[in-house]
């Protein structure tokens, strides 16, 4: 299977767990990580601050996150 270039450390409980197993831990991880790195779901974990308002605006949202700096008194924060 061709993963992803991501950095992820996986550590395994058992020293004796195949190669088989261990692809196969990797797939389900990627499953899961896709599924939470859709826009749409970055926006229902995350809130804008702008000074006092905050706002659950996607669009807002995503354009932040987008920045390298934001700007004074602006903060995306999550919501876990």
């Amino acid at each position: 299977m061709q993963h992803p270039q991501r950095d992820i450390l996986v550590m395994v409980r058992h020293e004796s767990m195949s190669r088989q197993a261990i692809e196969q831990e990797l797939e389900c991880l990627n499953t899961i990580l896709q599924y939470t790195e859709l826009p749409h779901k970055f926006c229902i974990a995350h809130e804008f601050v702008c000074r006092n308002r905050i706002t659950p605006k996607c669009k807002k949202i995503l354009k932040a996150a987008a920045q390298n700096h934001l700007r004074a008194f602006h903060f995306l924060i999550n919501k876990n």
